[in-house]
């Protein structure tokens, strides 16, 4: 199993991702809806996206997306931390999942219940605390400003 950061605006509580086909080029064109997307040819996947990440919790100024990260125009990236993407409106959540299948900016995955004692062995390895309400959707951390969400909506609860 592994680790995954998903960096969003909105619940993952009945969440699906969309794919765009593998020769789509984001630079290309920007979509104001999900219809525009699946108009050319984007479809629903079977997990969420996000992207890997190589710890079992996230730091405010860990780097999540770096300057030269394909999320950018070329040429207009910057360093993009944890704490940056909260002060900017989003949720970022960390799971224990499984990944499906790699996209372009990312990976599809989906996330794993944990059980008490994968709880146990991460708080204890890494120092961290989980939070026993959350081990039945895989959620290790979550973070976003209390002035765009509550804390249900962060935690997804």
């Amino acid at each position: 199993m592994c680790y995954f950061l998903r960096v969003t605006k909105y619940s993952d509580k009945n969440w699906f991702s969309y794919r765009m086909p593998v020769e789509h080029n984001w630079n290309d064109e920007e979509f104001e809806t999900l219809q525009d997307m699946i108009d050319v040819g984007a479809y629903q996947t079977k997990g969420l996206a996000g992207i890997e990440w190589s710890k079992p919790y996230f730091e405010d100024d860990d780097i999540v997306f770096t300057e030269d990260s394909p999320i950018f125009i070329e040429g207009e990236g910057e360093n993009l931390t944890a704490s940056d993407l909260v002060r900017n409106g989003y949720i970022v959540r960390l799971y224990y999942g499984e990944k499906i299948e790699d996209i372009q900016d990312g990976v599809i995955f989906i996330p794993i219940e944990m059980d008490e004692n994968i709880a146990i062995n991460l708080m204890n390895e890494f120092d961290i605390e989980i939070y026993s309400e959350y081990y039945s959707h895989g959620l290790l951390q979550a973070d976003g400003s209390t002035l765009y969400f509550t804390y249900d909506e962060i935690y997804d609860i």
